[in-house]
């Protein structure tokens, strides 16, 4: 008995720490056919348990998150391309 509740255990300390294992790991990296990919790969079986639909939450949290950051950086990039290029025009002298 004590070893099935050490196993539970284990087993729920796994389902809470995959979602960032993931993330290490680079899927906010991956194309949207390889993310398709990745969520065929659970069986329907483990699609009724609530810690799958939890981690791919999580994990969809996390991508979301590392996404909107890394669109955000772009813009801001994109933005201050745009304000040198109009502060140069703007600095030349014209006779």
């Amino acid at each position: 008995m004590n070893v099935q509740q050490f196993m539970l255990e284990l087993d729920e300390e796994t389902f809470k720490t995959h979602p960032l294992a993931y993330l290490d790991g680079g899927l906010a990296d991956l194309g949207p056919i390889d993310m398709s990919r990745i969520a065929m790969q659970p069986n329907i079986q483990e699609w009724g348990d609530s810690r799958t639909w939890g981690q791919a939450v999580d994990s969809g949290v996390g991508v979301a998150k590392t996404r909107a950051t890394e669109a955000g950086e772009a813009v801001g990039k994109g933005i201050d391309v745009v304000s040198y290029t109009l502060q140069r025009l703007l600095s030349f002298k014209f006779n």
